[in-house]
């Protein structure tokens, strides 16, 4: 007997392809014939630890929001609801690395457009709606030839009539796929027996329940050797039939390495109950607070918690972890609510502390709070740098490394400096007491990225001079951004392309430069829309200058820059305009008074005054920044001769 069937068997017998079908689309002329995409998925051309129906947890939308996450929200025709959904498919999973040659790129994407005799006006021509197909898929395949994912579209696109039985057209679909998918690299690999039997009867094994504990399993289906039940797992896993995260290596927790999920359907409904808010006509006066709080800051409390999960409470905590796992959630570290504190002081000091915890969930923010208020970011005191996505840039993606960025902040202590200020696309943490970034996600016409803001904390009241951001804070975010997207890209996303840019100085039009080759070259050319402008990278690189070690801060002062030989020189050469100066250097008419009557050396002796006092502002480290504000300053005053030879200190 055999005790194996291979995937082209389980093929043909409809275990392994599934299809999935959108609503047909309007367009002016009618409906458009595209509503179905058909994507042919396998384990091994998908992320290894996220299932295909994982993906769209990641942008769970509150009802009444369209789309399933991402810049879906942002696209408003049918053709961009279209390239986004392609976009999806090629991004989210990884190169096919099969020596075999392949006919059709894998994975392979089916462009299906349904109700057919729908197209067009009412008692138009069979040849004119053929003609008017014909059209729209030829404005499809024009608007998709220079994309990334063009290669994996099936070059025949189909237009169905789903409602007539007996379909044709349908049938020759389904052959065609059938025919693609048995050209796939993993067609012949062989699959035992006894894990078909699992697959088959999970269900029926546990009395109807969604989950099973390992033991089950193993006990339930015989198989003893802990190996091949976690490679079953991990398969049915990949495939998306089963939940299962405990045999990866990874370090899971307990609760998630002893739960079997067995129907992916219950957990997305799981999640959907607590991140999904209630109408308000369907919401118990006891919860209300804490729905609004869902709904307006973000923050999920765990009474309402146990609220929707009073029925599936023994899962709890593994739920969360997979929610955790996923980066859905971040558990918050803040001082207790004033109703927390009069119990906490009526407690004994041999009671436990009553706790409620609660969770940052950035993905329930609403989108018009975030086009109603704007996170402070002063473009003039703070270190900018972005993340070029190119054109696609996922809310999911964005969520997830907002939820990151919580987390490492809560770690450094960051949290015990404020509570972070979150909208649905910008987010505003702490690094450390005198240290905050912000990331905020943009998508405009043909451009979408992250832009991260470092800034110093405010102070009150307000310094005259406010300093730039710390150049070793600045790399600390920046590395923490790319740390974390990497990963991302890693085990989730696969073939998202972006890159960690600066704006161009030369601002005509907004465009960025590569940050690496800025930080490795003194000056790099900008050839955008043709155009060729040098652009010196001293200010962009002063922006990530780490600060200056204890040795050189300590270093003879003849030998470091702006030391009083250089003050003096500079003192000489300015003259009178040295008043005017002084203003662009932020000093008051008092100011400069003083400078003028604690001089013994007449107009030089006041210049040099000022400049001490001016450099008393500036840590020894901070010799760049400086430069730069000195040399703009004699700039403002049309010495541009100075201005120059300051730069080269």
């Amino acid at each position: 007997m055999n005790d194996f069937k291979t995937s082209r068997e389980l093929l043909l017998e409809g275990k392994i392809l599934s299809l999935g079908r959108r609503r047909g689309w309007r367009t002016t002329t009618g409906k458009l014939p595209g509503g179905t995409i058909l994507c042919q998925h396998h384990r091994k051309e998908r992320s290894e630890t996220t299932p295909l129906w994982m993906e769209p947890l990641a942008h769970l939308q509150r009802e009444g929001h369209p789309g399933s996450g991402g810049s879906v929200t942002n696209r408003k025709t049918p053709f961009q609801y279209l390239e986004f959904w392609m976009q999806s498919i090629f991004n989210y999973t990884k190169e096919n690395c099969s020596q075999k040659e392949l006919k059709q790129n894998s994975p392979p994407i089916f462009i299906v457009g349904t109700h057919r005799n729908s197209v067009g006006e009412k008692g138009i021509s069979e040849n004119q709606r053929k003609a008017l197909i014909k059209e729209i898929f030829d404005r499809i395949r024009d608007g998709i030839k220079d994309k990334p994912y063009y290669t994996h579209v099936v070059s025949k696109f189909y237009a169905i009539e789903n409602s007539v039985k007996d379909n044709k057209k349908i049938q020759e679909l389904r052959k065609h796929i059938e025919d693609v998918a048995v050209e796939e690299p993993y067609m012949g690999e062989r699959i035992p027996l006894n894990w078909m039997t699992f697959d088959d009867e999970k269900g029926k094994l546990s009395g109807g329940k969604p989950v099973m504990t390992l033991k089950q399993v193993m006990d339930g289906f015989g198989i003893e050797d802990e190996t091949e039940l976690l490679t079953m797992l991990k398969f049915y896993h990949d495939l998306g039939h089963i939940i299962y995260f405990g045999g990866d290596g990874a370090q899971e927790s307990q609760a998630l390495k002893d739960v079997v999920i067995l129907d992916p359907n219950w957990l997305i409904d799981s999640f959907k109950k607590i991140l999904t808010v209630k109408p308000p006509k369907e919401q118990t006066v006891k919860y209300r607070k804490f729905w609004d709080r869902l709904n307006d800051n973000g923050i999920l409390e765990d009474l309402l918690i146990d609220h929707m999960w009073q029925d599936i409470l023994e899962h709890k905590q593994a739920l969360l972890d997979l929610m955790d796992k996923f980066d859905l959630l971040c558990k918050r570290f803040d001082e207790p609510r004033e109703e927390e504190k009069s119990s906490t002081a009526s407690a004994t000091a041999t009671q436990p502390r009553p706790t409620n915890a609660s969770y940052y969930v950035p993905s329930m923010l609403r989108q018009q709070t975030s086009r109603s208020l704007q996170l402070e970011t002063t473009e003039n005191n703070s270190n900018v740098f972005y993340v070029d996505f190119k054109e696609f840039l996922p809310d999911g993606l964005f969520h997830r490394l907002v939820v990151r960025a919580l987390r490492w902040s809560q770690d450094l202590g960051g949290a015990k400096s404020a509570n972070p200020l979150l909208l649905c696309d910008q987010a505003n943490v702490y690094v450390d007491d005198h240290h905050k970034f912000a990331l905020q996600m943009v998508h405009q016409s043909n451009l979408a990225y992250i832009k991260v803001s470092v800034m110093r904390v405010e102070v009150y009241p307000p310094p005259r001079h406010v300093k730039a951001p710390s150049g070793d804070v600045t790399c600390k975010v920046k590395d923490f951004v790319e740390e974390h997207l990497q990963d991302l890209k890693t085990m989730w996303i696969k073939r998202i392309n972006y890159c960690i840019s600066v704006q161009c100085p030369d601002k005509k039009v907004f465009h960025f430069l590569p940050l690496n080759e800025c930080m490795a070259k003194p000056e790099v050319v900008c050839h955008f829309e043709k155009s060729h402008v040098v652009i010196k990278t001293d200010e962009i690189q002063a922006m990530f200058k780490e600060e200056s070690s204890e040795e050189e801060a300590s270093a003879p002062e003849d030998k470091q820059p702006f030391n009083d030989i250089h003050l003096r020189e500079i003192a000489k050469e300015l003259g009178q305009n040295w008043e005017k100066l002084a203003t662009y250097l932020h000093f008051t008419q008092d100011d400069t008074y003083k400078f003028v009557t604690n001089s013994q050396t007449g107009v030089d002796g006041a210049i040099f005054n000022m400049f001490t006092t001016w450099k008393q502002r500036f840590k020894g480290g901070e010799v760049e920044q400086m430069k730069t504000e000195m040399a703009k300053a004699l700039e403002l005053i049309d010495n541009y001769v100075l201005a120059e030879k300051v730069r080269i200190y």
